[in-house]
């Protein structure tokens, strides 16, 4: 057997062999680690460092003899993220699972940084947690990209949004305040149109500041936001104080203790300057390559900001510039209006008593023949004055979009017999024939009958007018084969359109050449109001020539419909033809203008009618009082009130109905005559024979009047 001394002398050699062992693969493992740049340690089960390699330790200043047997609140850790640590130690040991965490943590020697670490169990032989190692990496840089990037998503939504550029602006700048942790000061300035800088932004600056900066010329050699507009290039100020471009404005920056700035231009798409970005420090310094990266980035959203910023003025600016110019128009078409109004009231008041002498007077048995035929020039002139009159309305109807149609199907060949008619004196007096060749078998459509026979008659007249006498006119229908479309063709033998004047005949006064209206007179309207009813109407014109004294072609074209309901034509009679005597109803007249009230009492009483005159509502007011009347005939301009009052209280006190007589005839017009209780409204001049026909209307109407 051996002896206990013999025994014990191996086993002695043994571990002093085995620890010496340990010790090496520990100043191994220690000397690995050592190389390793992210931070390793070991925690015991008490949460006290074990081990903690070198670049955590240079990190703190410290030795490992130094760290060992230390917890966080003993390394001098603020003290919320120590309890949080050490928390976290223990969760490991309790839990035997790993975990993961991110920090920020400045070091005794200020460096401040992001780490993010990983805290994972060391289980021993028998299974137990024996303590817990620790991975911690640096990610400062990362965690600032992300919140970069985070911050210039924000910033875009804002722009997207919509909302204000001083808003986004600010957000910028505090996005590079933030990131310095209040080291530095941020301000955006623009470059107006003048190449003056404007505050865009510089909330952490004091008023005075902002103010005593804002308007001033941009130069290269003033500050550095000034020279960065003008360059277009980054501008380094590392110490404002010996800077000479600083010397007559330093006392602002150093005032507030900011020692150092620079600058990074805002360059728009095209490549002008918006503005600048400025950072100022508290100490005399270059921006980093990292700090550089943060505001070029954000210069770039700026600048986004403010091109849409402008874009956004520049289009309320058009849209007010619009909305001021169709305010404008709409300002012009109402003194338009207002101005065609008075001067068709104006020029028809005294055609008034004119036009319904003359049927009285050609139909006289006793008037001599010698005076016939200068009676008929007398009517044919003032027929085209009216005719002028109505043009210069009906053109602004159509301009303002106030022609209004009253459609019903009627017999196309029956309008075009009718405006023919019409024309019957004038073609009699040239000696022009007429052929008619009407091949339409289908010739219903829906139309206002009274504006598509004014379109047909403006266009025989119109070939009447520019025919010789003696000349031809021929007016022919037929369906189209394909579409059965009717057309309507109106040509002459007459002098012909120029051919560089078709595109424009249609054209409101368009008349070609001088000697043209000298020869044949007129305003040029009577085409470009046919065109604008037959486009109503969904149907088109168009005019042919070859050219002077080679005749003209009209042809139109409309959509035929079912002929089973086609109305009658409108009458146009035109007061050459004398009515018979009405029964004897009484007429309250009020007329202000002699010359028509005497004309229009002596003819309705020629036709039957018992008639009262006033010149004036009271009077009007008075005669009502007085006796009984069936209806009122008023104008609407009278001396001592409206004919609308007038009717107003004639309707409310007599139960009068009442027929409105005004040179104002625009559908406004129309339209208040009716609003105050005028069963009808008739244009003047007034035509005896219609305004019989309206009389007679009115009375048999037997509706309430209320």
């Amino acid at each position: 057997m051996h002896s206990p001394a013999k025994q014990c002398a191996p086993d002695a050699s043994n571990a002093l062999s085995n620890g010496h062992a340990f010790e090496m693969q520990l100043r191994a493992f220690q000397n690995a680690l050592s190389a390793v740049t992210d931070f390793v340690y070991i925690f015991d089960r008490e949460g006290r460092f074990a081990f903690a390699n070198k670049a955590l330790l240079d990190l703190w200043g410290l030795t490992l003899e130094q760290v060992v047997g230390k917890n966080f609140f003993d390394l001098k850790y603020e003290t919320n993220l120590a309890e949080r640590l050490q928390r976290q130690i223990q969760q490991v040991i309790e839990t035997r699972q790993r975990l993961s965490d991110e920090t920020p943590y400045t070091s005794p020697s200020g460096i401040e940084g992001f780490y993010e670490y990983i805290f994972s169990p060391v289980f021993g032989s028998d299974g137990s947690v024996e303590a817990v190692a620790g991975l911690t990496r640096e990610i400062t840089d990362r965690k600032r990209t992300e919140t970069l990037l985070d911050a210039q998503k924000q910033s875009l939504e804002l722009v997207v949004s919509g909302k204000p550029l001083d808003e986004i602006l600010t957000f910028l700048t505090s996005v590079v305040e933030t990131q310095s942790d209040g080291e530095s000061v941020a301000a955006i300035l623009l470059l107006d149109d003048e190449g003056c800088l404007r505050v865009g932004a510089g909330p952490s600056l004091p008023d005075y500041y902002n103010q005593a900066i804002d308007g001033l010329k941009a130069r290269a050699d003033l500050g550095t936001c000034s020279v960065a507009a003008v360059t277009a290039s980054v501008v380094v100020t590392p110490d404002i104080e010996t800077d000479p471009k600083w010397s007559s404005i330093k006392h602002l920056p150093c005032g507030l203790g900011l020692k150092a700035a620079w600058s990074n231009p805002i360059i728009a798409r095209d490549g002008r300057v918006l503005g600048t970005f400025g950072t100022y420090f508290r100490e005399c310094r270059k921006p980093t390559d990292f700090e550089r990266q943060v505001v070029e980035i954000l210069s770039r959203t700026a600048a986004i900001a403010i091109e849409r910023s402008r874009a956004d003025q520049e289009r309320e600016r058009l849209l007010t510039s619009e909305r001021e110019a169709r305010a404008d128009a709409d300002a012009a078409n109402r003194a338009k209006d207002k101005f065609l109004a008075v001067l068709s009231h104006e020029l028809r008041t005294p055609l008034s008593p004119v036009v319904m002498t003359i049927p009285a007077i050609e139909f006289d048995p006793e008037l001599p023949g010698k005076f016939r035929e200068s009676l008929a020039m007398i009517r044919r002139n003032i027929q085209l004055e009216v005719k002028l009159i109505d043009d210069l309305l009906d053109l602004s109807r159509v301009s303002s979009g106030k022609l209004r149609l009253q459609m019903e199907t009627i017999g196309v060949h029956q309008v075009l017999r009718r405006a023919v008619d019409n024309s019957a004196r004038d073609i009699i007096d040239k000696q022009i024939s007429i052929h008619e060749d009407f091949n339409a078998a289908h010739d219903a459509m829906t139309a206002d009958p009274a504006r598509l026979q004014q379109v047909f008659w403006n266009l025989i007249r119109n070939a009447v007018k520019f025919t010789p006498a003696g000349g031809d006119i021929f007016i022919r229908t037929w369906n189209e084969p394909k579409s059965g479309q009717i057309s309507i063709e109106i040509k002459d033998t007459g002098v012909g359109i120029p051919v560089d004047l078709l595109p424009r005949i249609f054209d409101a006064f368009e008349q070609g050449d001088s000697r043209m209206t000298q020869q044949f007179g007129g305003l040029g309207l009577g085409l470009a109001i046919a065109k604008a009813v037959v486009e109503m109407h969904g149907g088109t014109i168009g005019a042919d020539s070859d050219g002077r004294d080679k005749g003209a072609t009209f042809t139109l074209q409309f959509n035929a419909v079912s002929a089973e309901r086609v109305s009658a034509p409108p009458s146009r009679d035109n007061g050459t033809a004398p009515r018979k005597q009405s029964s004897h109803a009484r007429v309250l007249l009020v007329e202000d203008h002699a010359d028509t009230a005497q004309t229009l009492s002596k003819l309705l009483a020629k036709l039957g009618y018992r008639v009262k005159t006033a010149h004036s509502a009271a009077l009007a007011l008075e005669l009502a009082g007085g006796e009984p009347f069936d209806v009122l005939l008023s104008d609407i301009g009278l001396p001592d009130a409206t004919g609308y009052a007038l009717m107003e209280q004639i309707r409310e006190q007599y139960q009068i109905k009442g027929i409105a007589l005004s040179g104002y005839g625009m559908e406004d017009d129309i339209r208040k005559s009716r609003d105050a209780g005028f069963s009808e409204h008739v244009t003047k001049p007034v035509n005896v024979e219609q305004l019989q026909i309206v009389i007679d209307r009115v009375i048999a109407d037997n509706s309430p009047t209320t």
